[in-house]
């Protein structure tokens, strides 16, 4: 939302101010490329009054539900749909909506024997006014306006925000004014993509490093490639099917992450295996691909299968949710196709070592594979039969362990917390009166809470050197959520 604060005055033409003000900022931002959508929030309604005498209804044989139902039906904005392009969507609205008494003073009211019109401002007085509702919007204790900046599902949130920042920065406003952006949902789209970034490069670098220690440096950069390779084909099927790269979506990549890698790893390690038994390193990958073909498909299809029932969900919701998996099924089939096809057609084709050796056995196995060998022919092996030659020990060690795990978190020695506590960058604080309470009342409830988040912050400023609050809304009448009714 773009934030209008006007001049610290409280009287009714600063209030008419702030208004054409805002209108006028609304209209600039309307006509930004990205920006399709914009509506001003926590304004009095405009209201006009129109004065008519009733010798002069009388003498024109009117009644004042004749002029309201004339002036209502000239007074109409409707939607017409919208219109959808390569590059933008735009909305198509036809509007005849009057907003100022002059006008409302045009609209054809009479037509008399001769042919002369008469409009509602020839016979009566119409004067601008706003609803009577009792409205208080300010921020840091200044009368404030803000416009809501929305878009649609095909737009870029990200490309909106940034010219709505630009704008901000360069606006033309009246002495005493000022912007400012609040409530930026692109904070948390960015936030979003950073992790998804960061999650990805992960466990690419920590793929690639683990093959590499215990197998070989060409596996593992074949293997750690099916990540991108997986979630850039993920992005062109959101494209193709109509979905946009959202937080739904960026949360269905976060899921799919851990998995899209395992299929890649398996059928990797096989192939790998295979060559250690001396098989040319086509045949090798014939022969380890087709191996674990079966059980890589069941694993991907049990998953596959476990997301397909939200492609089915109806309404809104399902509208909604249906990206999520959309994205997890198309990271997790192209990962299969990846791992079944591509990446034993790159791993069928290598040089033999230099020296005339074998060219199915690597030359070395190097410092790691001669520990972990010792480590399974020491340690693992001996541990594996003995739970073979003694299930029930076994099993007894393992409830055990179990019971142990258990009585751990009941104890309270391991915290248990199913919605941890997070960080939020708005505090919204909201006071309910019944209906019909004073204005007095509700308005010096309201700026006893202003005045404490201003204490808190002075006190932080103190402490630590910097402002923790970086503005301070204070409604009265409607709410902070819908913009509406409220206490």
């Amino acid at each position: 939302e773009v934030a209008v604060i006007g001049p610290d005055l409280h009287d009714e033409n600063s209030e008419w101010e702030l208004r054409s003000v805002t209108e006028r900022i609304r209209d600039e931002l309307l006509q930004l490329k990205s920006v399709s959508q914009a509506n001003i929030a926590g304004a009095r309604d405009y209201q006009f009054d129109i004065d008519i005498p009733e010798a002069t209804l009388r003498k024109y044989g009117l009644t004042l539900q004749d002029v309201a139902r004339t002036v209502r039906r000239e007074n109409l904005e409707l939607p017409g749909g919208k219109l959808i392009t390569d590059s933008q969507v735009l909305l198509l609205r036809g509007k005849n909506k009057h907003l100022i008494g002059s006008e409302i003073e045009k609209i054809p009211l009479v037509t008399e024997p001769g042919g002369v019109v008469l409009t509602v401002g020839d016979i009566g007085r119409v004067q601008d006014d706003f609803s009577d509702t009792t409205m208080i919007s300010e921020i840091d204790g200044k009368p404030a306006l803000s416009i809501a900046v929305e878009r649609t599902a095909q737009e870029d949130l990200l490309a909106i925000v940034e010219q709505v920042r630009e704008y901000v920065k360069t606006a033309n406003l009246p002495p005493g004014y000022s912007l400012k952006l609040w409530k930026d949902q692109s904070i948390d789209v960015r936030d979003r993509m950073d992790l998804l970034s960061r999650n990805g490069l992960q466990g690419l670098i920590l793929v690639f490093i683990t093959l590499t220690i215990f197998l070989e440096f060409r596996l593992a950069f074949w293997v750690a490639l099916g990540i991108p390779i997986s979630m850039f084909g993920a992005c062109i099927v959101l494209y193709y099917t109509g979905q946009t790269l959202n937080m739904l979506s960026m949360f269905a990549f976060l899921m799919a992450l851990g998995i899209v890698v395992d299929d890649a790893i398996v059928v990797g390690e096989n192939i790998y295996e295979h060559r250690q038994k001396g098989k040319s390193f086509i045949l090798a990958a014939i022969d380890g691909a087709t191996e674990v073909l079966p059980s890589v498909c069941a694993s991907v299809s049990t998953t596959v299968i476990a997301f397909m029932p939200l492609l089915f969900v109806s309404g809104i919701m399902g509208k909604f949710i249906a990206v999520m998996p959309i994205a997890v099924i198309a990271m997790l089939v192209i990962s299969l196709l990846e791992s079944t096809f591509i990446l034993p057609c790159h791993l069928a084709h290598g040089k033999a070592p230099a020296g005339g050796g074998d060219p199915n056995q690597d030359q070395s196995e190097g410092f790691v594979g001669r520990k972990l060998n010792k480590f399974i022919e020491r340690c693992y092996l001996p541990v594996l039969k003995a739970s073979l030659n003694y299930p029930s020990s076994t099993l007894a060690v393992a409830g055990a362990l179990m019971m142990l795990s258990a009585g751990l978190i009941l104890g309270g020695f391991a915290p248990f917390n199913i919605f941890p506590k997070t960080d939020y960058r708005m505090i919204e604080a909201t006071v309910e009166f019944p209906d019909g309470t004073p204005q007095a009342i509700t308005g010096e409830a309201t700026r006893k809470i202003q005045e404490a988040f201003e204490t808190l912050d002075q006190e932080y400023q103190k402490q630590y050197g910097n402002s923790l609050v970086k503005l301070v809304r204070r409604n009265v009448g409607f709410g902070t959520r819908d913009e509406s009714g409220g206490g």
